[in-house]
């Protein structure tokens, strides 16, 4: 279908606009010329008429009865009248009254009688006076039919620019299609691909010789800083390995004294803090790479989301919560299981975090056409419209008072995870003003199996 915002069919219409505009003009011009010059060579005939009857009527060459003489042109009227106006003689098919009314004027003027139009010259010669006219109904008709098929020619030219400059336009826009097409196609894990050109030395093959040099220049820089945080967060693991494990055997010697042993469980859950998103931040890592889990199998997601019912019910007993759970049995999906089990109780870890006391918890996992969805919902309190955006966003958190209580990585890592297995995580409304995430992921049909 035509889209009417598109550079193409506006280069069209503007091509169409713009020709008919010349058209318009041109004709115009045309018809003016036409008229005029034709109205000019009838002036000047008229006018050689005139003269050649006064130079008959001089020589006595010329009788009032040669007007009935079938050698005038039907268009062509001649008069002879005395001083006081009175006809002596005219051509038959010359209005009388067209005479009258001319005769009191010298020189060139328009008349008109009952449905016809003269152009009339007069002239005194003498003790006579000439009056010469011209029909002006062939000459109407002529400028009738010019300006007919100017009209008609109109449109058909208007329709065939406007299509030689849409084909004209769809051949030179195909280049910035193509690299459109392409661009569409470029994301974090494919910014090795570069747009296509045309091969012309033109604006456009410029344009995408810049566009492939700076998504060069983007490339190199992704990669760099994909590798500092790959290789920082894995230089990383091994000292803070270390830490954790000299904390640990200092904590059991039972040997420090209260407020030393408070300061090292503190430093201990720091540790674990820290490998926690430092282990994150090497999936985020893995995933921008383009490299899904290789341990990809065929399970119970039904199976796997009961037996994780009973660490909800952990999670939320201190909070008060009231958790009510929906799982339609049996449903099969094809993915890694250990990260689906992250997905799933990253999930129902922030509807406990972020609930308010004496809550309320629902998580619902059922069919939904060829996909699983798994709803979760809960109190918790309403997210900015603002933050919306950029709730998957990584490292960003709505409530920065609760910033120690988390790193911001979690909901970007489901949404990783999700499309990884052909799914995806989303914030929707609820009817009921709850907050409530929704995850879908394809299903199979198939008994557990691994690939």
């Amino acid at each position: 279908m035509m889209s009417t915002r598109s550079l193409r069919f506006r280069i069209s219409v503007w091509t169409a606009s713009v020709t008919t505009f010349a058209l318009i003009v041109l004709a115009a011009s045309t018809v003016i010329y036409v008229y005029f010059e034709d109205l000019e060579a009838i002036d000047e005939h008229l006018r050689g008429e005139a003269l050649e009857l006064a130079a008959d009527i001089s020589h006595d060459q010329f009788e009032p009865e040669d007007f009935q003489e079938d050698e005038f042109e039907p268009w062509l009227g001649l008069a002879l009248l005395t001083t006081e106006r009175q006809i002596i003689g005219r051509t038959p098919s010359f209005p009388s009254p067209v005479i009258r009314s001319a005769s009191g004027f010298e020189g060139l003027r328009f008349e008109k009688s009952a449905d016809q139009n003269w152009r009339v010259f007069v002239m005194s010669s003498g003790e006579h006076v000439i009056v010469v006219g011209h029909n002006l109904e062939e000459f109407r008709d002529v400028l009738l039919d010019l300006i007919t098929a100017e009209v008609v020619l109109l449109p058909f030219v208007t329709a065939l620019t406007a299509w030689i400059s849409w084909l004209v336009a769809g051949r030179s826009l195909k280049p910035i299609r193509d690299a459109t097409a392409a661009a569409a196609h470029i994301g974090a894990g494919e910014l090795s691909q570069r747009l296509p050109t045309s091969g012309n030395d033109d604006e456009i093959a410029r344009f995408t010789e810049v566009l492939n040099a700076m998504l060069e220049r983007i490339e190199k820089s992704y990669l760099q800083a994909k590798r500092f945080a790959g290789d920082a967060s894995h230089e990383l693991s091994t000292p803070l390995t270390v830490i954790k494990g000299e904390i640990e055997r200092m904590l059991e010697t039972h040997q420090l004294g209260p407020s030393a042993e408070s300061g090292l469980l503190s430093a201990q859950q720091e540790v674990d803090r820290m490998h926690q998103i430092i282990d994150q931040l090497l999936l985020l890592a893995r995933f921008d790479a383009g490299r899904s889990s290789p341990e990809k199998t065929t399970f119970d997601l039904s199976a796997m989301l009961g037996e994780m019912a009973e660490d909800v019910d952990l999670l939320s007993a201190e909070r008060e919560l009231t958790v009510t759970a929906n799982i339609e049995p049996h449903l099969m999906i094809l993915g890694d299981p250990s990260q689906i089990r992250r997905l799933l109780l990253n999930l129902l870890a922030n509807a406990v975090k972020y609930n308010r006391d004496a809550g309320r918890l629902d998580y619902t996992l059922q069919a939904s056409g060829d996909h699983a969805q798994f709803i979760i919902r809960n109190t918790g309190n309403p997210i900015p419209a603002d933050a919306m955006p950029r709730l998957f966003d990584r490292f960003f958190q709505v409530d920065q008072s609760h910033a120690s209580r988390g790193s911001g990585l979690g909901l970007s890592l489901c949404r990783e995870i999700a499309r990884d297995h052909g799914g995806e995580v989303e914030l929707v409304p609820d009817p009921e003003g709850l907050i409530r995430f929704e995850v879908t992921i394809p299903r199979v049909h198939a008994a557990p199996t691994a690939v």
